[in-house]
């Protein structure tokens, strides 16, 4: 059902006249980077990209690279008459460099953003954008957005297609067939998870988020049979007193991801 609906919300964005800005590229050492937003008028939230295109060899990270690396930063806080809500990441895949396994992005990579205007006409959506971005050494990339409300008046096909075809690339809600079902920990932090997936299609990959204090290699897949696939990580670091907690799952297969919440079991 979630799927659908994003699918409609693809095609009333692209038929509907956009009020929509974008600015321009911005150079990031590897790449570049520029940010689009739309609109709603009738009650005033905001959704937006911050399209990232890297070049050939240069990777960059997810919100948990894996216990290293720079994860990117969303500050809004030069925004005037803006509320920035929730930034959402696509699925990641797992990259390697300097011998290191990372969850991460090449190639084009679109971050999502919502935030809701107050309701003056004399504000902006601020943003100071930082990301690593890696080839054979990684470096911090930084970059600064701004476009005025006023320039969300006007139409722009561009942008509203940049926003229209990230969408679809956000993980989506569990469902049978992609799903992970059961979870057990260890005392020392080592993490076992199975999960249903289809069967014959592409390897899945698993990637591991916890609270403070936790961090998660991209898991390792272990077995797979038929479509049960089990797979193994070890916390990098966890707290002393870790407790009973969850543990926020992103299961990929090919161009699908799925995005939940599991409690393991000891």
């Amino acid at each position: 059902m979630r799927f659908a609906a994003r699918l409609l919300a693809l095609s009333l964005l692209l038929a509907a006249p956009a009020e929509a800005a974008t600015t321009q590229w911005q150079d990031l050492g590897g790449g570049r980077a520029r940010m689009a937003a739309q609109l709603d008028p009738a009650d005033g939230s905001v959704v937006g990209v911050v399209e990232v295109e890297l070049e050939d060899g240069w990777k960059t990270y997810w919100r948990e690279p894996g216990g290293t690396g720079i994860p990117p930063q969303f500050d809004f806080s030069s925004s005037k008459h803006f509320l920035p809500g929730e930034t959402s990441f696509p699925a990641p895949h797992v990259l390697s460099t300097a011998g290191s396994r990372f969850a991460g992005y090449k190639g084009t990579v679109r971050f999502v953003f919502k935030g809701q205007t107050t309701g003056a006409q004399d504000g902006n959506i601020g943003l100071d954008f930082l990301a690593g971005v890696c080839d054979d050494i990684c470096i911090p990339a930084m970059a600064h957005f701004e476009i005025p409300f006023s320039h969300l008046n006007v139409s722009d096909t561009q942008a509203a297609r940049v926003i229209a075809e990230a969408l679809p690339l956000l993980p989506s809600d569990p469902r049978p067939g992609l799903q992970t079902v059961a979870a057990t920990i260890s005392p020392q932090g080592e993490l076992s998870v199975q999960a249903e997936v289809a069967a014959g299609e592409e390897p899945p990959q698993l990637f591991i988020e916890g609270p403070q204090g936790w961090y998660f290699e991209p898991a390792t897949l272990i077995s797979r049979e038929g479509n049960v696939a089990t797979f193994n990580a070890d916390a990098l670091e966890m707290p002393k007193e870790a407790g009973e907690t969850r543990f926020r799952m992103t299961l990929v297969q090919g161009k699908e991801s799925v995005e939940a919440w599991l409690t393991p079991s000891p």
